[in-house]
Formats: C-alpha cells, structure tokens, sequence
C-alpha cells in the first residue's frame, strides 16, 4: 500500500510494504505533520537502529543533520526515544546524533536532545572528539554556546592532542573516515560509470535506484567525490539536483582525509583526451569559477535572441555590402552607368555598410547588457549612438541621393517632352 504526502514543494510517495528504510532515509529532511507520524511509526515498528547508509547513519543522525525538530520532539513526547538510545546510536565514524548537530550548526535539535539526555554531551566518536569540540572546529558559534552551559571542560582532547580551543583558533573541520573492511567486495556499477565518465549509464542507474548514491569505492569515496575528481560536470550537476541528502555527500571525506574540494583541486581527466598543462589547467580552474551570467534563464532569454538577431542582421548587411561594391568594381564603367547605375550601386552599399555598422554596435551594446553592465544607460546609448550613425550616413550620401533627385526629375522631363 502506498500513500502520498505532500510537502511545501513535491509529493513523497510513502512505500508501506517495500524498502521503509529508503523511506525513511528519503524523508528526514522534510517537517511535514504526515512525513513526522511517518516517521514515529517506523521508529515503533521497525528496528530504528538500523543504519540507513554505508556510513552507519541511523534515522538520528539524519534528523539531526537536517534539524527536524518536530520529528525529535514527537519521539521523545511518546517515550520512543530513550536517554540511551541517544547516547548509544554511534555511526561508522563513532559520531552519535549531537555530532551532527553540532557538525551542521542545528542549535534547536541540539537543545531538545540535551533536554532528553544531559550526559551525550560528553560522548567522544572515534577520534576522541566530543559534541563541543566538534562545533568549535566547525566554527558553529551558536552551538557552541549550548553545549558549554552544559559541559565548561575546554581542554578536552582530541586523539592526537588538540583540544577544543585549537579547534576554535585554528577553524579546522575534522572528519573520520570508515574503518570498515571492504575486502572482496565486487565494484559498484554506479561508481564504475562515474570513474569512467558514462553519463548516460550512471544517470539511469541513479533515476532507477536512488539508494545506490549512497555507495563508497574502496578508499571510501562517494559518487560526488570521484564526478569532481575526474572533472566529469555532467554528472556532478546531475547528482548535485537529484541526490538526496547531498549536504551530507558535500561534506563527507574518504578514508584519505579528503573533502569534495581536495577532490576538486587535484588534476583530473580531461574531456576528449586533450594534452597538455594547459589543457589541464583550462578545464580544471573550470570548478572554481563562482561567476557568470546564465544567459539562457527565462529571463535572459529575450536579451539573448536580440544579441542573435544583431548579430545576424549585421553579418547579412555586410555581406550584402560587399557584393555591392564588387559589383562596382566589375562595372564595364560606360558614360552612361555614371547617370543612375553606378550612384545607385554606391549609394545601396551605402546603406548596407550603414546597417551593419549600426547592428554590430547595437550588438556589442546588447553584450554589455547580458553582462549587466549597462542595463539602465541601454537606451540612452541606444539613442547616441543610432543618431550619431544617421548624422554620418546622412553626410555621406547627401550628394549622391541629391544627384539621384536630380536624374530622376530629368528623366520624367524629358520623357514628357518626348510625348
């Protein structure tokens, strides 16, 4: 049986009878009255300690991550969620809920655990470090705060040495990875795609089972991880929209101790095989460009097909132009071509030169403007710059087109006169 819940902006659809793992792993994020008795009920009837993920992350750790305070709150008012329980539900990496809490600065989900149980705030994970060491390292002021008036001991050791004010002084971010052995383990499809840059395959392997983006390689990389490494952009923005949880995949590292941004700053593969330092360089500042103008929103879309059409107006124009003034460079040049073919010819390119001029000066205008460098002075510029234009052109043709008058008024008198 399948029920529908419908959040600020999608619709979950709730698998009663398949994978409620997914489920829950799917909805912790959202507050909704429905998805929170959801998850109540599959804390009461499945075993809640089961881990949703490859990191050992228990439904906890994802509350936690995502400050769903509603869903703590109704545990806790229902008497499924135990002091111990909140002490004891450790993942891979030692860390319990108020780790994460602490990690992703949720202050209000932090307070409503150490109501429940005072005592987690001195769990150490693996690598020694406590709920308070944790938010001074991660420079999450406001939880630091809440768990000082709860635990003052500021000399509190990390396994290696440092305490919780080199932490705060320093700003590092530490994170451990997973122990776990994964000896003779077969590859993961999904991660096999994304090393060797089969956009296609991987993306259906994610629309089809969503749960595979939880996956780790052999050093304990996720499907972030190894897109950014091999610079495949495709995939990354793929999985950047689609994944679930992604914050949680954004700031994991491997077993090696590196982020997506180490991942970023080393050399990857380059698309079509490109050589060179250069080459490599060119596509790998690529991932640290944080600018730019999306031209082809909604909303830039009109500015840009006016850029097209300049620039194609202008082309044309010019072109035309040219096959004028080859066409007076051919000319036999007769006594009779000076009366009205010639004038005519020079005065048609003329214009032609005029047009295009015009159109590529409006295009490089229309440049500034997808630039949002202009927006205010465009028709200002605009205005100038087509009066200055029709000054020259003016000036320059005026003798020609004062000539063409005067042929033509001959030609009608001297035909009346025939008649």
């Amino acid at each position: 049986m399948e029920s529908n819940l419908r959040t600020n902006s999608t619709t979950l659809t709730i698998n009663r009878s398949g994978s409620r793992r997914w489920d829950a792993y799917k909805t912790a994020s959202v507050r909704t009255p429905e998805v929170v008795e959801f998850l109540c009920n599959y804390w009461r009837e499945e075993d809640g300690t089961d881990t949703l993920d490859e990191q050992g992350d228990t439904v906890l750790h994802f509350l936690a991550i995502y400050g769903n305070v509603e869903a703590f709150e109704q545990l806790i008012k229902r008497n499924l969620l135990s002091g111990d329980q909140l002490k004891d539900q450790v993942n891979a990496s030692g860390d319990i809920a108020l780790h994460e809490a602490a990690r992703f600065g949720q202050k209000e989900v932090a307070e409503v655990m150490l109501k429940r149980e005072k005592n987690m705030v001195s769990v150490q994970n693996k690598s020694d470090e406590t709920p308070l060491y944790v938010a001074a390292a991660n420079g999450k002021k406001e939880v630091f705060t809440l768990l000082t008036e709860y635990l003052s001991d500021c000399m509190t050791t990390r396994d290696d040495g440092c305490t919780i004010l080199h932490a705060a002084v320093m700003g590092e971010f530490y994170y451990t990875g997973i122990s776990t052995e994964r000896i003779g383990k077969v590859p993961d499809p999904l991660m096999l795609a994304t090393k060797h840059g089969i956009d296609e395959l991987a993306i259906e392997i994610l629309d089809r089972y969503p749960e595979a983006a939880n996956s780790l390689d052999e050093k304990g990389r996720n499907i972030l991880h190894i897109a950014v490494e091999k610079k495949c952009r495709i995939l990354y923005e793929h999985f950047r929209k689609t994944v679930v949880h992604k914050e949680r995949m954004m700031t994991a590292i491997d077993y090696e101790g590196n982020t997506v941004l180490h991942c970023a700053a080393s050399v990857g593969d380059v698309p079509n095989l490109r050589p060179g330092a250069m080459e490599h360089m060119k596509w790998d500042v690529l991932w640290f460009e944080d600018d730019g103008h999306p031209v082809l929103l909604d909303n830039s879309k009109r500015a840009l097909r006016l850029f097209l059409f300049y620039i194609g107006a202008s082309l044309f124009a010019a072109l035309f132009a040219l096959a004028t003034l080859l066409s007076i460079q051919l000319s036999p040049f007769h006594v009779d071509d000076f009366y009205f073919a010639l004038p005519m010819k020079w005065l048609i390119s003329s214009t032609a030169m005029f047009y295009s001029t015009t159109f590529t000066i409006m295009a490089c205008l229309q440049t500034l403007i997808l630039e949002d460098a202009m927006q205010n002075l465009y028709y200002v510029a605009m205005f100038a710059t087509v009066i200055m234009l029709c000054l020259v052109y003016i000036d320059s043709i005026y003798i020609c087109f004062r000539h063409m008058v005067k042929v033509i008024q001959y030609s009608f008198t001297y035909t009346s006169q025939q008649m």
